[in-house]
């Protein structure tokens, strides 16, 4: 007797949309979108910019005087909004108050002597970003603000994302930080990716910034311009930012504020993650709205699907048709793959279900297949004779030698959804008679 072999034949059912050319194309381009240090770096030629703060310091009373000129860096988490570092702006207990003309106005805004401008990779260097809006942080111990810049033009998948997960001591971390002197705004034009250690909190001499240990060999430990830099786990989200950048002896130690719903900015993502971008990718990492994501993932990802023969005025097609329900409106699967496996009996009177060898019908054996639709790019129907031919032409009769019979096809369906982003994490697993698939 043949010896049992465990077998997948694989079928794939698709609809062809666009030619080889464009399908080539478009593989290149999610290629190239994967994200890692060289993603990274050409996401900060849109998304890193350099800050340079200028102003007159407020009345020392007593206390150390403020630098009357500091350099730091922000980057994107929304189309017009950027986190930084508190400490490189400033705030009004460190600038000189600047009266209005209009005792209303200087009621509302309590303006500062203070200037703040932005440059980026593609910036002019004679002409430095000046409109935009600072949101100071909504407490003096944390180290983080926002600023708003309007009509900053960059697009919803090409901000940072952020992460409000644990940052886990000991694990590996990346900073996107610069080349060169940091203080000067062209600085932003040579970013590099830096390798981190979390090494943990330090409250006696650090207070409430994390501490990462860092190796130092592609930036210079300078204590202006890194601060407001971001810090990316594993998966390329920012964890947290620098706030400074301090030598302790042959050690160069990365001080940082993480990432939590009180800084500014981060409670407008949480809220409207959807509507900032389309794919997703402003949703911070373990918050609420990741969350709810993850089960409209979920939900938007289910169908139920029904295997039949195709019979058309009664008679049988010789094809199968596979169709799903789902609460989508419009149909979202635009290809199905489809693994199957034949189980039953090897002889007449035999109770033992066991999984065959792969048939072979019509001299092909490897299940590989292409059919289309019929129905158009998004169809709830798909259809393929592939299944029904390896059965009935291939297995059955070698079975029918000793009276032995199938009894049921094993289906794993993947589909391919129209968006390209939805991917389940397990295929649908269905288990049909074979009395039913052939009409019997």
């Amino acid at each position: 007797m043949h010896p049992l072999l465990i077998c997948r034949a694989r079928l794939h059912l698709t609809v062809q949309v666009v030619g080889l050319m464009l399908g080539l194309g478009l593989a290149q381009a999610q290629e190239s979108d994967a994200r890692d240090d060289a993603w990274l770096v050409r996401t900060a030629a849109v998304a890193f910019f350099h800050i340079d703060v200028t102003g007159t310091p407020a009345p020392s009373n007593g206390q150390p005087a403020f630098d009357a000129q500091r350099w730091g860096k922000a980057f994107a988490i929304g189309p017009d909004l950027l986190l930084t570092a508190n400490h490189v702006l400033g705030n009004s207990a460190e600038w000189q108050p600047v009266p209005d003309e209009h005792k209303e106005v200087t009621r509302a805004l309590h303006p500062i002597a203070r200037q703040v401008t932005l440059s980026r990779a593609d910036s002019d260097p004679d002409a430095p970003m000046r409109n935009l809006v600072v949101m100071p942080a909504v407490s003096a111990a944390i180290d983080a603000a926002t600023i708003i810049v309007p009509d900053l033009g960059i697009s919803g998948d090409q901000v940072l994302q952020l992460s409000l997960c644990r940052i886990a001591k000991g694990q590996p971390y990346k900073a996107l930080m610069v080349a060169g002197d940091p203080t000067l705004p062209a600085s932003v034009r040579a970013p590099v990716v830096s390798l981190l250690t979390a090494a943990g909190y330090e409250p006696a001499r650090y207070g409430g910034l994390y501490v990462f240990d860092a190796d130092a060999r592609n930036f210079e430990s300078e204590p202006w311009g890194h601060d407001g830099s971001p810090i990316f786990d594993s998966e390329y989200n920012v964890v947290a930012l620098i706030s400074a950048v301090t030598v302790d002896g042959p050690h160069v130690k990365i001080l940082a504020t993480p990432i939590q719903s009180l800084i500014p900015g981060t409670d407008v993502l949480m809220s409207e993650a959807s509507a900032a971008s389309p794919k997703g990718a402003a949703r911070p990492k373990c918050s609420m709205a990741d969350l709810v994501g993850e089960i409209d993932h979920n939900v938007s990802t289910h169908a139920t699907w029904t295997i039949a023969p195709e019979r058309e005025e009664g008679q049988l097609t010789g094809l199968l048709k596979f169709s799903y329900d789902s609460i989508n409106e419009k149909p979202n699967i635009k290809s199905i793959r489809v693994e199957y496996e034949f189980f039953g009996t090897r002889k007449r009177g035999e109770d033992r279900i066991v999984r065959f060898p792969p048939p072979i019908a019509n001299g092909e054996g490897d299940g590989d297949v292409t059919v289309k639709s019929g129905k158009g790019s998004l169809a709830r129907v798909f259809r393929d004779d592939d299944i029904l031919n390896a059965g009935q032409q291939a297995l059955e009769p070698s079975l029918a030698v000793d009276g032995g019979a199938i009894a049921y096809v094993h289906l794993l369906i993947t589909p391919d959804y129209s968006d390209g982003e939805r991917q389940r994490n397990e295929p649908f697993e269905i288990d049909i008679p074979w009395a039913e698939l052939v009409g019997k």
